[in-house]
């Protein structure tokens, strides 16, 4: 009976331990372990520390809308108020007129008390830039600078003499010498002392450097310039009539010439600025004349004219606020220098009937693109 119990008892075990092992070409499945911790820097990861051995880049910031450039418009056109001062050059003291009359009799003398003084320092005008781009790196502009103003007014008297005008406003006056032993008779005339100042240029502009905030071209064009000083008898002419012009003692400067230079810009959203540096050569003609009374003048005037050589340096600087999107307020600076220009003072000094000029001058005023 024991016998039996134990051959039962070997048949159940070697039954299990045939069930229990697995078929040869099952795969095994490996234990899974712990979750892996997230990475550095992700959300909700640790924070690695700060290694000195490595160069660590900023985050990037929020991304935000600039504006095109004020240069990359297809037109830009500026216009301003100007008030310049120039250099003067001084009159004698006074002038003294002995032209005939209208009868031919030889007038005393008209005086002219010029005291010593030129054409007023400061003097007002008006500019205006007209630019146009004519490609991705090639534009054309134009400017204009006017100074003009009322003239500076003189009261001359004339002994033992009458001057007259039918119409002061257009015509110039007449000289009539009254008769002898009326020497403490005469009159006083108005004398008027007017100076005048163009300057224009054109540039073809090609750009030589181009960022998103800064631009540097440089150009080459034509430029001109006008300078007139005039002291006249009479009242200052309207109607576009030229008969002041018949006692007129006047110095004229006119130069002409190339240039070339460098401008610079620079664009920051709502503010901008922009600089140009010009340099001309070219030939400057200066002719003083007189006409009328001024024929007779003395001291004498030195008359006549030349050509010769000449530079015209111009630096200019505006610093702009954008107003909208295609308008802008600005102020600006320029200076300019002439050599070699004929001044009414330089007639009557020993100085060769030249001098130099430059001109400064402040502005402030508007800009359209489109």
């Amino acid at each position: 009976m024991r016998t039996r119990g134990l051959a039962a008892w070997a048949v159940l075990m070697f039954a299990a331990d045939g069930f229990a092992q697995p078929p040869a070409d099952l795969p095994l499945i490996p234990v899974p372990g712990p979750p892996a911790a997230p990475a550095p820097f992700a959300p909700g990861g640790p924070v690695a520390p700060y290694d000195h051995a490595h160069v660590y880049l900023p985050e990037p910031g929020p991304e935000f809308d600039r504006r095109q450039p004020m240069l990359d418009e297809l037109w830009r056109v500026t216009a301003s108020v100007e008030l310049a001062w120039l250099s003067t050059s001084g009159l004698p003291r006074s002038l003294t007129l002995t032209p005939p009359d209208v009868f031919g009799r030889t007038v005393t003398g008209l005086i002219v008390p010029t005291d010593g003084r030129a054409t007023d320092d400061f003097h007002g005008g008006l500019g205006l830039n007209v630019g146009r781009r004519l490609g991705e790196r090639s534009g054309v502009d134009a400017s204009l600078f006017l100074l003009g103003g009322p003239a500076r007014r003189l009261e001359g008297f004339a002994p033992n003499t009458l001057v007259y005008s039918p119409d002061p406003a257009r015509d110039a006056p007449v000289f009539v010498a009254l008769p002898a032993g009326s020497a403490a008779i005469g009159t006083f005339f108005p004398a008027q002392l007017k100076t005048t100042f163009v300057g224009a240029d054109v540039n073809y502009r090609h750009t030589l450097v181009r960022a998103q905030t800064a631009r540097v071209d440089v150009l080459a064009g034509y430029r001109f310039a006008y300078l007139s000083d005039e002291l006249y008898i009479g009242d200052t002419p309207e109607g576009g009539s030229n008969g002041y012009r018949n006692n007129l003692l006047q110095a004229e400067t006119t130069f002409h010439g190339g240039q070339f230079g460098v401008a610079v810009g620079l664009d920051y959203g709502w503010w901008y600025t922009d600089g140009v540096v010009k340099i001309a050569y070219g030939t400057v003609t200066t002719e003083t004349g007189a006409s009328g009374a001024f024929g007779f003048s003395s001291p004498r005037p030195r008359l006549g004219g030349e050509t010769r050589g000449a530079v015209l340096p111009t630096v200019g600087w505006k610093v702009g606020l954008r107003v909208g999107d295609r308008g802008g307020l600005f102020a600006s600076y320029s200076f300019q220098y002439l050599d070699r220009v004929a001044r009414l003072g330089d007639a009557f000094c020993g100085c060769g009937g030249h001098s130099d000029l430059w001109v400064n001058s402040l502005g402030l005023g508007l800009e359209f693109r489109f």
